[in-house]
Parts: C-alpha cells; structure tokens; sequence
C-alpha cells in the first residue's frame, strides 16, 4: 500500500506529496493545490475516500458513505473557490478591497459549473472564457463532474434519493480538482492582467 506525507521542505516552498511504498523508493511530487489549506483539506478528503471503499462491502453502508462523501466534496469545491480568488484578492487589491472581495465571495454556495464561470469573469473576462473552455475540452467534462457534485449534494440536502457511489464521488472530485487548480494557474500569473 501507498502512503502520502504532505510536506513543505522549507517555509516559502510549495507543500510536496512523498509517495512511498515497500516495493519503491520515496518519490516526491508536487501537491496538487497551491494553497497549503486546500492542499491539506484534499488529502485528508481523498484519504476519506480511500479508507471508506476499503471498509466495507455493505452496498447500503456503502450508499451512506457516498452521500457523506459527496456532500463533504461540495464543501471542498466551494471553499476552494472562495479561498483562490480571496487570496488573489489579498495578493493584488488594496486591504479593503480584498476584504470586500472575501466578503462576496463568502456568499458564494453550491456553486455549479455556471457559477466558477461567472465568478472567473468578474476578475476577467478573458479568464471566463478560458475556463469555459477549459470546463468542456474533455469527455467526461470537467463541467459534468462541478455540476454532478452540486447537484447530487442538493438532492442529498433536501432527502432526495441518489445514485451516487464512492467510486463516482472519487472520480468527479478528481476532475472537479483539475478545474481548481486550473483557475488557480490563472491567479498565479498565467494571464494575470
């Protein structure tokens, strides 16, 4: 089996991931998420999701955890969206502005596909562009796996019944992730205006 250790090998360096295992050597590969907050809040999500499928093989157990994981992958991709452009925010605007800015964005819940678009746009509109783009260039789309995640959560919130399953929780959250850390490419300097 794998392990994988967070680390930051100084104070100012990005968080690296070591994959070990008894049959290999430490490999150390960047996180995946800039931010040392998101980065933290996804391993321990996919640590989550890992354990849970090796748990049990009670389908109906199995069920709950789905529903469980999914909601708490909802949570992830609003607070990841909130917590990029609010460092943005923090990084290019005045103290004002980027409090106001973080207070917006606070306000920001169960954001779909549409709504990361509408968001990117505010700051850019070249920005929007590109993540529509972005969101649609691959089968399944990274728009289908945002939009399959909010909308499960919402029927899950309101005792609605789901089809969702650990294995599909995984694989949208993996997609959704790649939409986060596209847009945080974007903040980082790639087309920065």
């Amino acid at each position: 089996s794998r392990m994988i250790i967070i680390c930051r090998p100084s104070f100012n360096a990005p968080p690296m991931r070591v994959l070990s295992s008894s049959d290999s050597k430490p490999l150390l590969l960047p996180s995946p998420m800039r931010n040392h907050e998101l980065a933290g809040q996804l391993s321990r999500l996919r640590q989550l999701i890992d354990r849970t499928g090796k748990a049990t093989r009670d389908i109906e157990l199995q069920a709950h955890w789905a529903r469980y994981l999914c909601v708490v992958a909802a949570g992830f991709l609003e607070n990841g969206l909130q917590t990029i452009y609010s460092d943005f925010a923090g990084q290019s605007a005045s103290v004002p502005v980027a409090r106001y800015v973080s207070a917006r964005l606070s306000r920001v819940s169960n954001p779909n596909a549409q709504r990361f678009v509408d968001v990117a746009g505010a700051f850019n509109p070249r920005w929007r562009e590109e993540l529509e783009e972005y969101l649609n260039a691959d089968t399944p789309s990274r728009k289908d796996a945002l939009d399959s995640i909010m909308n499960n959560r919402n029927q899950i919130s309101h005792g609605g019944t789901t089809g969702i399953t650990v294995h599909r929780v995984r694989d949208y959250l993996n997609r959704s992730v790649e939409v986060l850390e596209f847009i945080e490419d974007q903040c980082h300097g790639r087309n920065r205006e």
